[in-house]
């Protein structure tokens, strides 16, 4: 469920936590009968996917951007 809603976020280009939190509880909503089928309830669906769900913002802030960031990467071993 949390690729889903990474998914949605990548299509839209939105990563804010509200716009987030909408995405979750639509994707839990569509899988109910899975959840049912695993005795997970919509409130612990939701409490999950959003603690899940802290890291997407972080990972849009580091590597999502309408123009490329760049980052140097040194590959030679630091001799401190």
């Amino acid at each position: 469920m949390l690729h889903e809603v990474m998914q949605a976020c990548l299509r839209e280009g939105r990563w804010e936590k509200p716009w987030i939190n909408t995405k979750i509880d639509h994707v839990v909503a569509a899988e109910l009968e899975k959840l049912v089928k695993i005795d997970v309830s919509v409130d612990q669906a939701v409490k999950e996917l959003d603690a899940r769900a802290k890291g997407l913002v972080a990972f849009a802030e580091r590597y999502i951007s309408r123009v490329p960031k760049v980052r140097v990467v040194s590959l030679v071993p630091s001799t401190d």
